[in-house]
């Protein structure tokens, strides 16, 4: 029996170096798999953040420039002058962006800030090709979004992103709805009677609409 032992000892002593080898062996390639696993994630997580981040930047350059019409002054809807006009408060024809200077001599009401913003960044405004009597109002852009599907319901519990429409449907030359643009938590932008173009806090019932998206660039 002892005998027997001091062979298998002597075996074992042998394959020891095999077997080690093996474990190396198997062990590089787990640490080359995680290597790769880890670089991948890495990647990925890299990639990702680069997107978030022009995103995010397109969202700032928005705002930015819709912060420089801080202050201009609000001014009601004529319904005897179209809203199809190079002029305030719509600012809906088709063209090139406004200058301050020109915003500052027309003023602008809530759409027309949207309308400003879309011209300088190259989104549609509803009715400006036709030129539509109402083009680029608050009734053209209800109807555009309801048309395209993107209108959700506003709920003021949900925390919106930068860039989130919010809208207030027409009802009357009395009140002629809303339209304003989060822009910070729990704050929008926009053009109201009072304040003229204005940070302000989101007002809770109502909004009945958002549009999450729309103003991506």
């Amino acid at each position: 029996m002892v005998r027997t032992n001091q062979t298998t000892l002597s075996e074992l002593t042998l394959e020891f170096p095999r077997v080690a080898n093996r474990f190396r062996s198997l062990q590089e390639l787990v640490d080359s798999e995680t290597a790769i696993s880890e670089s991948s994630i890495t990647h990925n997580f890299i990639s990702n953040k680069k997107v978030e981040k022009i995103y995010w930047q397109g969202k700032f350059k928005m705002y930015s420039y819709a912060k420089t019409f801080l202050g201009i002054p609000y001014r009601w809807w004529n319904p005897d002058v179209s809203c199809c006009e190079n002029t305030g408060p719509f600012w809906s024809a088709e063209g090139p962006e406004v200058s301050l200077e020109e915003v500052q001599k027309g003023h602008a009401n809530c759409a027309g800030l949207l309308n400003l913003i879309c011209r300088k960044y190259g989104l549609p405004i509803p009715g400006s090709k036709t030129k539509d009597y109402y083009a680029g109002g608050t009734v053209a852009w209800w109807t555009f979004f309801e048309t395209e599907g993107n209108l959700q319901p506003f709920d003021i519990e949900k925390e919106y992103p930068m860039g989130t429409i919010l809208l207030r449907k027409y009802r009357s030359v009395e009140d002629q709805g809303h339209i304003a643009i989060v822009c910070e938590k729990d704050k929008i932008i926009h053009s109201w009677p009072e304040t003229g173009v204005a940070i302000a806090d989101i007002q809770p019932d109502y909004y009945e609409a958002v549009v999450i998206g729309f103003l991506e660039n």
